[in-house]
């Protein structure tokens, strides 16, 4: 079975935590559709995109290089 993160992110004053739980939740079906079990899942609330420096981001790439020796995925609802 693969493994897979999750990352899940909003920006706008206009969004809301849940919209990282919506975005959690379809990730999580997407990752049982694939057969994909999900190691960890990380976060930006209320911080934009235009930067790579956001903690969840951070931590991800972080581990994501730990990992180094096994293969994983990232994923996102809009992949």
């Amino acid at each position: 079975m693969s493994a897979a993160a999750i990352y899940a992110r909003y920006s706008s004053d206009l969004q809301r935590e849940a919209s990282i739980e919506d975005q959690n939740r379809i990730c999580r079906e997407r990752a049982a559709k694939e057969g994909w079990s999900i190691y960890q899942e990380y976060s930006d609330s209320g911080i934009s995109a235009a930067s790579l420096i956001r903690p969840g981001t951070q931590k991800l790439l972080r581990d994501a290089l730990a990992r180094n020796s096994q293969r994983g995925r990232c994923i996102g609802p809009w992949i």
